[in-house]
């Protein structure tokens, strides 16, 4: 069998690509870009420092699962994929704002999006729909620019479940304040001069909204009183939740790992044969 870094080689940018990724701003940096962090974007490109990633599990399994994502998204879509590119995408007015997208795709009436995989942790509390959309709207909106194609989805695995089609819009007015920066950030960058921190101010990422939904204060309404009821015992019996589940860690972590059965005070932790405890109560 191949080692792991064998198989590394065969994932993710090759040599070339990386290298040419100091010719332009990509979509990996546009959230640093809109946060302020600029120094960061002209070390990489000027400095040539690399962060490896090599190790970062989570990071691999997005790039392993990224073409079955893409597939499955096409066929669930029913939409056509095209294959990777190797070279980047420029935007014809600015060059220095590029990207590799993972796949451009093409509906049954010829209408062009691009396409984005991501493979993120399970859904809620961590992540969910909006959660997702707002952390990459900014790579989504460069590289509608980069692209010039004005339509765009997140193909979204959380956990094990997915693919999750997030359709993020193209916003003009927000991405002429980004060229803005964009052109700022890359004018240093020819010239050598290093941005340092805190700059610029950060650009607002809007609120986004699915289907053309709309949001509705509960308050109002035929439903008020019912609506404030539950939220009181949701919000009580959260409370209560939280102190159970922190409790219920903090009595595992009492348990000796050669213990296989501890009890007292009308509980019981019993552990199984995988190492997996469960604790119950007991007469």
């Amino acid at each position: 069998m191949e080692t792991l870094e064998q198989f590394m080689t065969t994932i993710g940018l090759d040599e070339g690509q990386i290298q040419n990724r100091k010719t332009y701003l990509g979509g990996s940096s546009a959230k640093d870009i809109v946060d302020g962090n600029w120094g960061k974007i002209y070390d990489r490109i000027v400095g040539g420092e690399r962060e490896d990633l090599s190790k970062i599990f989570k990071v691999q399994l997005g790039h392993v699962t990224e073409h079955f994502n893409l597939l499955w998204f096409a066929d669930m879509m029913d939409m056509t994929a095209s294959d990777p590119t190797t070279d980047p995408w420029r935007n014809l007015d600015h060059p220095y704002i590029g990207c590799l997208p993972d796949s451009i795709m093409t509906d049954t009436r010829g209408n062009d999006c691009v396409v984005d995989a991501k493979h993120t942790g399970a859904e809620a509390p961590w992540w969910d729909d909006e959660k997702v959309a707002t952390y990459y709207f900014p790579q989504a909106q460069h590289n509608m620019i980069a692209t010039g194609i004005h339509d765009f989805y997140l193909s979204v695995i959380f956990g094990n479940d997915g693919p999750r089609a997030l359709h993020i819009k193209y916003d003009e007015d927000w991405c002429e304040e980004y060229k803005g920066l964009c052109k700022n950030l890359w004018g240093m960058i020819e010239k050598k001069i290093h941005p340092g921190d805190g700059l610029p101010k950060k650009l607002t990422i809007p609120e986004i909204s699915f289907d053309d939904m709309r949001t509705l204060d509960m308050t109002e309404g035929n439903q008020a009183v019912e609506w404030g009821n539950n939220a009181h015992i949701w919000l009580n019996d959260k409370e209560a939740f939280d102190r159970f589940e922190s409790c219920k860690k903090e009595i595992k972590e009492m348990i000796p790992d050669d213990v296989k059965r501890a009890y007292g005070d009308s509980i019981e932790a019993v552990r199984n044969r995988r190492g997996s405890i469960t604790i119950r109560k007991i007469k």
